[in-house]
């Protein structure tokens, strides 16, 4: 079967999945051990400050200001760069009986970058099979640049990829821990081609609008097309369709974003392919 026609073979599986099982998806890592959390409060950061933290990359999950660390009898290394957050905090106003909110800045450091502290250890009962070598190589001959975080997304603005640990993932009801970390990550560095210097697609999405649906459907799809070529699994998995439909629900009424997403899918799936050495790419 040609390239073409398995591709249009597999989104109209991908589609009987959808109408058959819903959107009942399930993120397949461990979250609770990777989001950031602040050292004093034991409080897991929110919103905007959780991608702040995440982008940084940094070993642990733990965070604090300069004087939170203090307190912790741990001071900050010399030279150390801290990150920014933000807060918000109630404001009441004089004379009225209601409150304004006003945003504050606030600097925090990583356990990694004090001295004085032993970070405390993140379990990771999860995953302990073997990495799949064929697939860590193709990834690594598009030169993407891919960090560990607590979360999984692409930053365009830094290009850069973000994924939990393999460790983290574990099994669903419908796959395996390894197939949902390399689904993931494949799932990333399809929204990795569609940089302008790439492919140019519109990755300037507010998260819920129509066109950050759109771009889930296509990271999604490629993701599907590119497991089925590697070898990740033989057919599209029930995964792949529930989180389909989950971003479909925000398009009601367009009946052709499935196609076009598939389209633009394999237009991200050929650019990947045209990164390896050619001898090893086989589109028959």
């Amino acid at each position: 079967m040609k390239t073409e026609e398995l591709r249009e073979d597999v989104t109209n599986k991908v589609i009987s999945l959808m109408e058959e099982h819903g959107s009942d998806w399930t993120r397949p890592w461990l979250s609770e051990h990777g989001l950031p959390k602040n050292i004093i409060s034991n409080n897991h950061y929110s919103g905007i400050n959780i991608m702040l933290l995440a982008m940084k990359g940094m070993p642990t999950n733990e965070w604090a200001t300069y004087k939170q660390w203090k307190e912790k009898d741990a001071q900050v290394k010399k030279g150390e760069k801290g990150t920014h957050i933000i807060f918000y905090k109630s404001i009441e106003i004089d004379g009225e009986d209601k409150t304004i909110p006003m945003m504050r800045n606030y600097t925090v450091f990583n356990s990694s970058q004090v001295e004085g502290y032993e970070p405390k250890p993140i379990n990771k009962p999860c995953f302990t099979g073997e990495r799949m070598d064929e697939v860590d190589e193709f990834v690594g001959n598009t030169g993407a640049n891919i960090i560990d975080g607590g979360m999984a997304y692409y930053s365009p603005s830094d290009d850069r990829i973000c994924i939990p640990s393999i460790e983290y993932f574990f099994d669903t009801s419908t796959s395996s821990a390894i197939e949902c970390y390399y689904s993931t990550l494949l799932h990333e560095l399809t929204h990795w081609t569609g940089a302008k210097h790439r492919l140019d697609r519109d990755l300037k999405n507010k998260h819920g609008s129509k066109d950050y649906a759109k771009e889930e459907l296509v990271a999604e799809l490629g993701a599907t097309f590119l497991g089925i070529q590697l070898g990740i699994h033989n057919e599209p998995k029930v995964d792949h369709a529930q989180y389909l439909n989950a971003w479909l629900e925000t398009l009601r009424g367009d009946t052709t974003a499935i196609f076009k997403a598939s389209t633009m899918a394999s237009k991200a799936v050929d650019y990947l392919n045209e990164s390896q050495p050619k001898e090893e790419v086989n589109n028959e």
